[in-house]
């Protein structure tokens, strides 16, 4: 690091007055969650052969936990925003995919959230179409969906893990 005299001459490390160490950030806490809300998921259904067990549309949706396993599959079709106020835990083939009409904001309260199985399938690639808001109450947050993540994680208490190679597209503030 330094300039370009100190680099080309083959200096190694960062030349005296090209670095500080005096910064200061003010991260705050995530956005809360809106009032309200659905206390249960609608139906599901088939869409383009593909069965789903939840079908979202848009509006605020609310559970304790979000338990998905085996192949279990939530579908957002509109502007979503779900509040969990427990755990988040996706495993097997399970799979929340957002289509190319929908937007999820996912507020958890809980204290860890596993996004393994096919993950978060973000059908437009579009990471604003997907974002991840963590409670100080959220300290653990592990992705190893199949699935490569486009979105964003606002979760600045928790230790973000990723697992099996899982990439994200987006941006992060995590512990």
């Amino acid at each position: 690091i330094g300039s370009e005299e100190w680099v080309s001459s083959g200096r190694t490390g960062i030349e005296p007055g090209w670095a500080r160490d005096d910064m200061n950030a003010n991260i705050p806490d995530s956005p809360l969650p809106p009032p309200g809300g659905y206390t249960a998921f609608p139906a599901g259904g088939w869409v383009d052969g593909t069965y789903y067990d939840w079908i979202l549309a848009s509006g605020v949706y609310q559970v304790s936990s979000l338990q998905l396993s085996s192949s279990q599959k939530i579908l957002v079709t509109g502007d979503v925003d779900l509040k969990v106020d427990g755990d988040v835990q996706m495993t097997g083939s399970s799979a929340i995919k957002i289509a190319s009409t929908g937007n999820l904001r996912m507020f958890v309260s809980g204290s860890t959230a596993s996004l393994g199985g096919n993950g978060i399938i973000n059908e437009s690639t579009d990471t604003w179409r997907f974002s991840y808001y963590g409670a100080k109450t959220n300290t653990r947050i592990t992705y190893s969906g199949t699935s490569a993540f486009y979105g964003i994680i606002y979760a600045p208490y928790a230790e973000l893990n990723l697992a099996g190679g899982s990439l994200i597209y987006g941006g992060t503030v995590s512990k």
